[in-house]
């Protein structure tokens, strides 16, 4: 990745941050939809990135468990339609980063993308196993 792509990434970032917690539909939407849009390339997963991505999506998570209400964990099957409008753009998220799942090295960063994957399945090790799942980069010292 070049350094001016990750500078403006840098700057992004907490734009996006911020509109994931909107309580402003359209703004949270939009974030999502934009955010999906860059995570559907292999390239967003540079190393400075995966850390910051996770983030961006627990935001997400954080901001549909406030308007489910009950603050309960969220997974898709509970879903209501009152939180539909909310959950189906953080959903699109997780699903757009799942291919991508091995782009993450990082213990930790998987623990974390763990937890985020099982708001959409009950057995995550089950639920990668039936993805077709994007390669990592045969050079682990390089960025994607």
């Amino acid at each position: 990745m070049l350094k001016s792509a990750e500078r403006t990434n840098d700057k992004l970032f907490p734009i996006f941050l911020k509109n994931l917690s909107s309580d402003n539909l359209a703004e949270f939407t939009t974030a999502a939809e934009k955010l999906s849009g860059w995570l559907s390339k292999d390239r967003a997963y540079y190393t400075k990135a995966r850390p910051m991505i996770i983030s961006l999506m627990e935001t997400a998570l954080d901001n549909v468990r406030r308007h489910s209400g009950s603050g309960a964990l969220f997974h898709v099957s509970t879903c209501t339609d009152e939180l539909k409008p909310w959950a189906e753009p953080y959903l699109k998220i997780v699903r757009t980063v799942v291919p991508f799942w091995l782009l993450f090295p990082e213990r930790s960063l998987q623990l974390r993308l763990r937890k985020l994957f099982q708001t959409l399945c009950e057995n995550v090790d089950e639920f990668l196993s039936q993805q077709t799942l994007v390669p990592p980069p045969t050079n682990p010292t390089s960025t994607p």
